[in-house]
């Protein structure tokens, strides 16, 4: 009879013998490779669509509908990669690496996986007519990519992948340090830029509604000269604010 449990270090022996995918497979660990560029992609992109009010469009749109079928994909491929069971035991039988999956990472990676870009094709389809539910229903659709967000949790998953980069980058452990710390900086700037056009949007919108003149801090800045502005002028102002707001005193 097939084990249900192997130890880590001699799954090698097991490659073909029972039916799952090993971790550290040459192949699988190229496949974690792609899934955290993708990953990276979403969450920055996901953001800047949402809060720059800018959709993907042509072939970026197909580029970005095809990142969610390969996190689909990764989806059903977990069900078949061996789990860990403690620091050096491996699950092997598919029943148990289900039973594993149900508990957690399948519900964040499902809601991660979820097509919005698909689903609002077809809402445009078959909601042409623009009245308030409508609309509020779009918006709702287009707040789910949000949940892209959870992706970054898989990221604590692909240890072996992250390993495998950083013994290749062979950098200094204290320069890594400071590149993550680097980059966490940087996305913690990009996710507050694009929050804060987002407020500026928010209120254009509110105004509209209301019929008066929105006042937010780009119809401020500069006497509204810069409304007209393109869309990564307008980026490239949200960024430097979040710089000044986190690196300096700000206000």
């Amino acid at each position: 009879a097939m084990p249900s449990v192997i130890p880590s270090d001699d799954w090698e022996r097991w490659v073909g013998k029972v039916d799952v995918v090993f971790p550290d497979e040459p192949w699988k660990l190229k496949w974690d490779f792609l899934l955290m560029v993708a990953i990276v992609y979403s969450c920055v992109t996901v953001p800047f669509r949402l809060g720059m009010a800018y959709p993907a469009e042509g072939n970026w749109w197909l580029f970005e509908v095809s990142i969610t079928g390969f996190f689909i994909a990764d989806l059903w491929l977990t069900f078949r990669v061996a789990a860990a069971n403690g620091p050096n035991e491996l699950l092997v039988e598919r029943t148990l690496i289900s039973k594993r999956y149900w508990e957690f990472w399948l519900w964040v990676d499902a809601s991660s996986s979820f097509p919005v870009e698909l689903v609002e094709v077809i809402f445009n389809l078959i909601g042409r007519d623009g009245n308030d539910s409508n609309l509020r229903l779009l918006k709702l659709l287009r707040a789910l990519r949000l949940l892209r967000l959870l992706r970054l949790l898989k990221v604590l998953k692909l240890n072996a992948i992250m390993q495998v980069v950083e013994m290749r980058l062979a950098f200094p452990i204290q320069y890594l340090q400071l590149t993550k710390m680097l980059a966490g900086d940087l996305y913690l700037m990009h996710i507050f830029g694009c929050g804060w056009y987002y407020l500026h949007l928010m209120e254009v919108e509110t105004a509209s509604t209301e019929g008066r003149e929105p006042t937010t801090w780009l119809t401020e800045y500069m006497d509204g000269s810069r409304m007209d502005a393109s869309k990564w002028e307008h980026y490239l102002s949200c960024i430097y604010w979040a710089l000044m707001t986190l690196t300096t005193v700000g206000y």
